[in-house]
């Protein structure tokens, strides 16, 4: 019976699709053809890929008006969020200088990547995105003008965009529910960069709050994404907050879930030392998870301390949260070994880089480590120059603009036997001019 349904609604789905690309006739007024309204906003629409809400919009007058209505239908927007965000989650999404999103597409097959790349033009930047990224919106209009880099938070099937360190204007665009358009919020408190987003709320660090007749007190803001409300944190005066994604054998089909950390620095104290506090959600208070010795050389703030999880080591860690942090150069990682026979700090190599390629940019993202590289030009101009004739044709057949640089997204991992950082290639992003400035200002990955 289940598997009846399950194949019912399924064709159910490639008759919209069908209909949305016009291979039905349709009646005027109908949504699809012999189905009630209700049925198909109801059971049909939410299980629709996010990507196809504005195709739907267009089918017809009809269409538009139903599909435009649903934002004001909780019950509907809350499935649709259901059926949507096993798709969105673990995607990525890049922001390019010219202000331009791009998230990966999970719908590739392989006659779709012939040409792997397509042109881009916009704002005077030219350039080529590979096939598995899907454009979004632009964000012209949706922010002002910007005189620094953007950021990126993406959760819960929502995109946050803002630019600067201390912003009260923020893009907001709703995927999880099918929205297409950016939204402009202007919050009552500035997004800044120590911003993590858990179980549903963004956490700002770091605020000034002035109570009558006392002094300024440091609080921390969480923003609620649904409601888009901001209140303040009573108990928390935490301003490094981390997120850290784990594997599990008990969340869901993914095996992953993810906590909320506090990292606090004890220097002046008899005995200097970091502590690693974890936010208990049932009993909504902080507890200490691990106490360290401050390493021979401190970091400079305590911001450059990252948690990493255990899969971001070969082989995994013992330890589902693992403290590192970086030098001033970028060429050490410093690791804390909280194992019983060391529990000491260990220097890992983090200079070494992919063969012909150099670093434009890195994030710490929910436990690993992510960076943009771009080939270096001098050294691929050098190799292209000892091609042989047969073989080139093969090059040309790429459709890669030989003036542009490709860039790609690799993800990090600690060898602990060779005590050395191994990048792998997640994605390829486009290819672009060679300037000066990085062409990927950002990117983050959809939690």
């Amino acid at each position: 019976m289940v598997t009846a349904f399950w194949n019912c609604l399924s064709n159910l789905c490639s008759c919209c699709i069908n209909l949305c690309s016009g291979c039905i006739v349709r009646r005027d007024g109908d949504l699809i053809p012999g189905l009630p309204e209700e049925l198909v906003l109801r059971c049909i629409v939410p299980r629709l890929p996010w990507y196809t809400r504005p195709v739907c919009r267009s089918i017809s007058k009809s269409w538009k008006i139903w599909i435009d209505s649903l934002q004001h239908r909780k019950g509907i927007e809350l499935e649709t969020r259901k059926c949507q965000l096993p798709l969105l989650r673990g995607m990525f999404l890049v922001c390019t200088l010219d202000m331009q999103l791009f998230i990966t597409r999970d719908d590739l097959c392989e006659e779709n990547l012939r040409p792997e790349y397509y042109p881009v033009q916009s704002r005077g930047h030219s350039y080529q995105m590979h096939r598995q990224w899907r454009k979004l919106p632009p964000l012209q209009g949706a922010l002002p003008s910007r005189s620094n880099v953007s950021r990126i938070i993406a959760s819960c099937g929502m995109v946050y965009v803002w630019f600067g360190t201390k912003s009260q204007d923020v893009a907001k665009i709703d995927l999880g529910c099918g929205d297409w358009t950016w939204k402009k919020l202007r919050v009552s408190h500035h997004f800044n960069d120590h911003c993590v987003d858990f179980d549903g709320k963004i956490y700002m660090p770091g605020f000034s709050v002035s109570e009558t007749g006392r002094k300024e007190k440091r609080v921390v803001l969480a923003y609620d994404m649904i409601s888009d409300q901001c209140d303040q944190v009573e108990t928390w005066k935490h301003d490094d907050l981390r997120v850290v994604l784990w594997k599990t054998s008990q969340i869901g089909k993914h095996g992953h879930d993810k906590g909320l950390y506090a990292l606090i620095e004890h220097q002046l104290d008899p005995d200097p030392r970091l502590e690693l506090l974890v936010y208990d959600i049932c009993s909504e208070s902080w507890r200490i998870q691990e106490q360290m010795p401050l390493p021979e050389y401190e970091w400079s703030e305590l911001k450059d301390v990252k948690l990493l999880s255990a899969d971001c080591f070969e082989p995994p860690s013992l330890m589902d949260v693992n403290t590192t942090w970086v030098d001033y150069e970028g060429e050490v990682i410093t690791w804390f070994d909280s194992s019983e026979t060391k529990k000491s700090w260990v220097s890992i190599d983090y200079s070494v880089y992919p063969e012909n390629m150099f670093t434009e940019y890195k994030e710490y993202i929910r436990g690993s480590i992510y960076a943009v590289f771009r080939e270096d030009r001098e050294t691929v101009d050098e190799d292209e120059s000892d091609v042989d004739e047969d073989d080139e044709g093969e090059c040309l057949g790429a459709q890669k603009d030989p003036m542009l640089n490709k860039s790609t997204l690799m993800k990090a991992r600690i060898n602990l036997a060779t005590r050395s950082v191994e990048w792998e290639i997640v994605n390829v992003i486009g290819c672009f001019e060679d300037a000066r400035d990085s062409p990927i200002e950002c990117f983050s990955v959809m939690g």
